[in-house]
């Protein structure tokens, strides 16, 4: 079985990023012939009815499995291998999302669960309508952040109007993403793939297990509308004790909550091949996995609920 992972990280440092390495090398302990390339020096081959994609002098047309892990920069020819290798009835993860995933926040926005989302207004440009409607909506502190930005790039805390205009005197951006200010104390990343929670971190903040379980289950919620097969929900809890889904990331860094044991890339290759075998086979493998627990506390709440 042969698995190729596509990524724009190699463009930035000519290798794969950590995450990315994490399951090239778990592929490689399960046996799978693996490659890892640069999604903007494919080429495309049509003759005779037929279409090869070719990577550096190497025929992988063959292969069986494609994820496309990050796609910044070429999402045009992220989405073109995507829908090469499905037009070959191979198995790609997540094509549609390849494209417009990276240059906006929107869509996923649109596919959280709605009772969960904070107040948000997408807006391009500033006008003098734009910041009232804007006002009207939302109170002071608000936060600013650009629609296609990533890891906290362009994010700003506002106190009032001349802040907003400001900010948009300092940035450029086509759209932008205006938001209540939330207070935090707790952040957690929920894992889900191919539909079910893999696990969990605590990314900042105050360690609550109980939240950690609320959130797992808030996930479980996010799924049911995001098409992503591999899925970073972004769960926070305030000081009040509400919970908001922040972002859902459809390529999330798992790295942070990694095992000793690799634990998470394990269980992402065992869903690819689950996947190949479901097409090959017409049986799908791949369950459930067992969620490695924090604490007692976890393991008490998993085993109530189960």
């Amino acid at each position: 079985m042969k698995l190729v992972l596509s990524s724009t990280k190699l463009t930035d440092n000519k290798r794969p990023s950590k995450g990315d390495s994490l399951i090239l090398k778990s592929a490689e302990r399960k046996g799978l012939d693996t490659i890892v390339l640069d999604p903007s020096m494919i080429t495309y081959h049509f003759a005779s009815g037929d279409l090869r994609v070719n990577y550096q002098g190497r025929d992988i047309s063959d292969s069986d499995i494609v994820i496309i892990r990050r796609t910044r920069g070429a999402e045009l020819e992220s989405y073109q291998l995507a829908t090469a290798m499905e037009s070959r009835g191979k198995v790609v993860v997540d094509p549609s999302a390849s494209l417009i995933y990276p240059v906006s926040k929107f869509p996923s926005q649109v596919l959280r669960a709605s009772e969960y989302t904070p107040k948000t207004i997408f807006a391009s440009g500033l006008s003098e309508q734009t910041l009232e409607e804007i006002t009207t909506n939302l109170t002071f502190p608000m936060i600013i952040k650009p629609n296609d930005g990533t890891k906290k790039r362009g994010f700003k805390v506002v106190a009032n109007e001349q802040e907003v205009r400001d900010y948009f005197n300092e940035n450029q951006h086509s759209w932008a993403i205006f938001q209540e200010y939330l207070d935090i104390v707790t952040s957690i990343r929920v894992l889900t793939i191919g539909g079910k929670v893999a696990g969990h971190s605590f990314c900042y903040g105050t360690k609550n297990f109980t939240g950690s379980y609320v959130a797992e289950k808030i996930a479980q919620k996010v799924i049911m509308n995001n098409p992503a097969k591999i899925l970073g929900t972004d769960v926070v809890i305030t000081r009040k004790g509400d919970y908001y889904v922040l972002e859902c990331n459809r390529n999330p860094d798992f790295t942070p909550m990694e095992t000793k044991d690799n634990y998470y890339a394990d269980r992402i290759v065992d869903y690819l091949i689950s996947l190949r075998n479901d097409t090959g086979h017409g049986k799908n493998n791949y369950e459930s996995p067992k969620k490695k627990p924090d604490g007692i506390l976890s393991r008490f709440l998993s085993s109530v609920s189960n």
